[in-house]
């Protein structure tokens, strides 16, 4: 189905419907990918999809998850602490995976709460993402879970957190980056965390259920450029990492 795409803001509610405009604070759609879908991306003017406080859930008000993006069209809560992203332990809450190498999408997610996710087959937890412009900015990502990673797992791209707080997840490190195999040519990551805290992230008991600790960065052991990292004020405390991928402390 083909949507003829508005390039204005849009608005969605928890008690929205997809009937309305969502043009405007009284007209809320209910669904957070029906906004996408009807959006237009315009470069020279980004929009926003603006969230009304309330929990976001599959069986509440049924939304689709996990989420997808849009180039230059962000997604905007009124706090994290009132708006949430509930993935119900049964859905990851944001993916994005690349298709065209010569191209980023840029989106950022803002003031919002990703809560209970994982995928379908347990891998991960909140957000998986493949090449592209990520921009957190003030979100909680909260009782998460994933065999390889518990929360965030990023592959090539640019990736600017700040604000952000990652607690309470299950499995594999609840932070993981890495480039997307060891034959890729064109393999790069940049990536700026500031204000950011990794906290009470554990393994699971049983073989490759996940091995607990606070993050991994790799980048390309044949590449030896294109790979940057910036870490300020980060506060990684009282996680617990089990060892058995020969993992130290937190990291």
């Amino acid at each position: 189905y083909i949507f003829d795409e508005i390039d204005a803001d849009h608005y969605v509610a928890t008690d929205g419907d997809n009937e309305n405009s969502g043009l405007n604070q009284d007209e809320p759609l209910q669904t957070i990918a029906y906004a996408l879908a009807l959006i237009k991306s315009n470069s020279a003017s980004p929009n926003t999809i603006h969230l009304a406080p309330g929990t976001y859930s599959v069986s509440n008000n049924n939304q689709l998850f996990p989420i997808g993006i849009k180039d230059n069209v962000d997604i905007v809560g009124d706090t994290a602490e009132n708006t949430i992203l509930d993935g119900e332990h049964e859905h990851n809450l944001l993916y994005y995976r690349l298709h065209k190498d010569d191209f980023l999408p840029k989106t950022c997610l803002e003031n919002v709460t990703l809560k209970r996710s994982t995928h379908i087959d347990k891998s991960y937890g909140a957000i998986f993402f493949l090449k592209a412009e990520l921009f957190l900015r003030n979100v909680i990502v909260d009782e998460s879970y994933g065999t390889t990673s518990s929360g965030i797992i990023c592959k090539d791209g640019i990736y600017d957190f700040e604000n952000v707080l990652i607690k309470n997840s299950r499995g594999g490190k609840p932070f993981r980056f890495m480039c997307v195999h060891a034959d890729n040519p064109d393999a790069f990551m940049n990536i700026s965390l500031k204000n950011f805290t990794i906290e009470n992230s554990l393994p699971l008991n049983g073989e490759f259920q996940g091995d607990g600790g606070a993050f991994a960065i790799g980048g390309h052991y044949v590449i030896d450029n294109n790979f940057y990292a910036k870490m300020v004020n980060c506060n990684i405390n009282n996680n617990l990492d089990d060892f058995y991928y020969n993992g130290v402390g937190g990291t």
